[in-house]
């Protein structure tokens, strides 16, 4: 099986399983009404606080590293689902006694399914790793 039919298998079941997912959508809804109601309500401040334009380069480092934060939480909880996902299916015995070869492509597809939807540009250091 070659690398674009691995990654695209991939993705289009991740994708489905995701939209399925309450995890998902609770992390949508968390990311969209903290950045919605941080730039239209007055009460909720996340990067500027005072007489700090919203659109100011400060604030706007501000407003990243909190949904940096929150998007942390968002990863571990979709990670963990992903790994108590292979546990129920009896995938995880496989994946750790096949060959590091095969091992090895399949995480590259992942990662590399996974790269654009990754909040952060950095790139994933398990990818790097492989």
């Amino acid at each position: 099986m070659n690398a674009v039919k691995m990654c695209s298998a991939v993705a289009t079941f991740e994708w489905r399983y995701q939209l399925k997912s309450p995890v998902f959508w609770v992390g949508f809804m968390l990311f969209f009404l903290l950045t919605f109601g941080s730039i239209t309500v007055d009460q909720i401040q996340i990067g500027g606080i005072g007489a700090v334009n919203l659109n100011s380069p400060f604030a706007i480092v501000q407003t990243l590293t909190v949904m940096g934060v929150f998007g942390i939480f968002v990863v571990v909880a979709m990670v963990a689902g992903s790994v108590i996902r292979d546990e129920q299916t009896g995938f995880a015995p496989i994946s750790g006694s096949c060959p590091v070869t095969r091992l090895r492509a399949w995480i590259r597809a992942r990662c590399r399914v996974a790269r654009p939807f990754m909040a952060s540009s950095s790139p994933c250091k398990i990818c790097h790793a492989v």
